[in-house]
This record gives C-alpha cells, structure tokens and sequence, in this order.
C-alpha cells in the first residue's frame, strides 16, 4: 500500500545519491546510496519499502538520469528546476538538500520539469546526434575545399555537388596517384564537360595536401553512412507520428529533416496553451518591460537552443521562397529593422503557425503560411 502523504527528496550527486523520505508526522528516514546501477535499485527499492509514492530530484546535468529512469513507472517522480527551487525562501541552514525538496514536494511549491514520453526522448537524442554529424561532416568538406583551392584545383567551379558520386570519384583518382587521363576517363556521367574538368585539375597538390584530402574525403565517406543509420532509427522512432510530420512539413521552409526535429523538441504540444508558450520555448520571445509608461520590447530570452537553431534554418528557407508571402513578411521587417530582426521574426512566425497547425490537427491555414497542393 502506497501513500501520497509519503514522499522522497534526492540529492544526487556524481558518485552518491541521498534520499530522505519524509513520512507522518514528524517520521523521517535518511539513507545514502552510490550511484551505480545496483545500489540505484536498491534505492528504489528502499522507497518501496516504506510505501513511498512520491519523489523529487534536481536536474542537476545528467546525474539525474539514471536515477530517474530507474525510478520511472514505479513511484511519481517529479523532476525540479534547480533555479526555480532555490527561488523558494524559507529554507532553513541546517536542512539537507534531500529534505528540503521532499519539504516543497509535499507542500506543492515545485514546477514539475517536462520530461518527454520515452519514445520522444529517443527521437530527440537521434536527431540531436544526426546535427552534430552533419556539422562534422561539413568541416571536413570544408576542409576540403579549402585544400583545393590553395592548389588552385577548381573542381567546384565544375561540378554542381563536389561531394556526389562523380566528385567523390574524381577525389579518389586525385589522391590514389591516377593519371590525369585515368582520371577524366573514369568519369561516366554524359552532363560533365571533362574538358572543363580536366583545366579544372591541372592544380599543385603537395604530398600532404593528398593525404589531407583522401583523410577528409573518407571521413566525409564514414560520417555519410553513419548519418544514413541513424535516419533509419528517425523513421523507426517516428511511426505513428506520421500526420504531425505531414502537417509540419506542410509549411513553407520545412523540409523532412527540419519537421523531424521539430516535432522531437517541441514533444507534446498540450503542454503550451498559445503560440506564444511555444515562441518562449525556443528562445524566440523577446522581453518585455516597461519605461516610462510604456511597453518595450528587449532581446529574446533564453530557450532550446536546438529548436531555435532548426527554426533558424526554416525561417532562412522561408525567406528565399519567392512564392510565398511569408518572403514578403520578412522583406518588410528587414527593411526596417535588419536581416538579424527579421529572420527571428520570420522564424517566430513559422513557429506560431506550426502550433496553430499542430493544435487545431490540420494542414488548412492562409495561402501565405502553407505551401501550394
């Protein structure tokens, strides 16, 4: 038998846990754990022998993880702000950490952290890790280029994507020591001027340029593979949100992978009432305060930087649509305000749509906002 009167504060830390269970009356119990997998279970087993039903824990990095997985689904764990909880006056000196979150869990002075469904935690820890590939890879296709390019070998002047088949090929024949000849006549794609390829490629490439370039040139290679894996766990992770991912992509500057990411920051779309919740939440809400009487409006807050930068990139599509009336929008924020105001603006916009999108269930809003059927 469970009771809600019975609750648990946890302190964690990187190598030790403390719980204090706060019981009737004035009951406590102290324990301290290490935070290993099974001593975790221990703990939790712990709570469960003294019929606790309610714990909190700070977000402290990412001790709390573990813990919180360990404990999720058998007791109702609620997952605290630090800044918020150290807001709250009141505390005395000599309380413990642990005993004061129990103490503001029972009197329900926390502000519960969203914490995603575990399907929406995945899909975000994927998508978060194919960002961080791509830009990997884009450094070393910049690097790349820019080898080339002190050998004055232009190939990009040539070839539209240096990173295709035809340029990864033509890459390879340059550091494996091929004859200009052996290399021009290799290429098999009729749409290639090999006469413009071969002026392209009478370059000076020293011996370490070569091995810079066929070192980038497989990494580019290895980083492609793994990012194509890891798209394939996206598309597992997210069946079943497939007409979320319709209505997103619907918009104008969102593609497939921007949608996927979107739809993995944002989570449950519930939990922000107006359009405006959901702006704050990417960081793309600016202050406000008051001077003089009147209202004014400061810089953005702060907010994920992950949805922010994706809305960033949307809106920078958007923005190059002459098609849509959402490129108008922005030409007439920029030409007052600037490029920077008006790209945020742009992108709190496509936001606000989103939402609206996203809440009523449906692709159906202006012709402005929504690409053409």
């Amino acid at each position: 038998m469970t009771n809600k009167n019975i609750v648990c504060g946890i302190d964690v830390h990187k190598e030790f846990l403390i719980g204090t269970i706060l019981g009737e009356g004035d009951n406590k119990k102290v324990e301290r754990y290490e935070t290993d997998h099974e001593s975790i279970l221990k703990f939790r087993d712990w709570l469960r022998e003294n019929r606790c039903e309610r714990a909190v824990i700070e977000s402290t990095g990412v001790y709390w993880v573990p813990v919180f997985l360990a404990l999720e689904g058998v007791v109702d764990i609620v997952v605290a702000n630090a800044y918020q909880v150290k807001q709250i006056p009141g505390r005395k000196t000599d309380e413990s950490d642990s005993e004061w979150l129990a103490k503001l869990l029972r009197g329900n002075l926390i502000r519960p952290s969203y914490i995603p469904e575990r399907n929406i935690r995945d899909l975000r820890d994927l998508t978060r890790l194919r960002t961080k590939l791509v830009h990997v890879r884009t450094d070393f296709k910049n690097r790349v280029h820019k080898v080339l390019e002190r050998a004055n070998i232009r190939l990009s002047a040539v070839l539209s994507d240096l990173f295709g088949k035809t340029g990864l090929q033509i890459l390879k024949g340059i550091t494996s020591g091929k004859s200009l000849d052996e290399v021009i006549g290799g290429i098999k794609n009729k749409r290639i001027d090999k006469k413009e390829v071969e002026e392209a490629i009478k370059g000076n490439l020293s011996e370490s340029d070569v091995f810079l370039l066929e070192y980038c040139v497989k990494m580019v290679e290895i980083l492609g593979s793994e990012i194509a894996e890891i798209e394939n766990k996206i598309e597992e992770r997210i069946k079943g949100m497939e007409k979320e991912l319709k209505i997103v992509m619907s918009v104008v500057g969102v593609g497939k992978t921007a949608a996927q990411e979107i739809l993995a920051e944002v989570g449950d779309i519930k939990r922000f009432p107006e359009d405006k919740n959901l702006a704050s939440r990417a960081g793309l809400a600016p202050s406000v305060y008051q001077s003089g009487g009147k209202n004014l409006t400061g810089r953005t807050r702060k907010g994920s930087k992950w949805l922010r930068k994706t809305m960033f990139q949307v809106a920078m599509a958007a923005s190059r649509n002459k098609k849509s009336e959402l490129r108008e929008f922005y030409l007439r924020i920029k030409a007052k305000k600037g490029h920077k105001v008006a790209i945020v603006a742009l992108a709190r916009k496509i936001l606000c749509i989103i939402h609206h999108l996203l809440t009523t269930g449906n692709a159906t809003l202006k012709k402005e906002s929504v690409k053409s059927p």
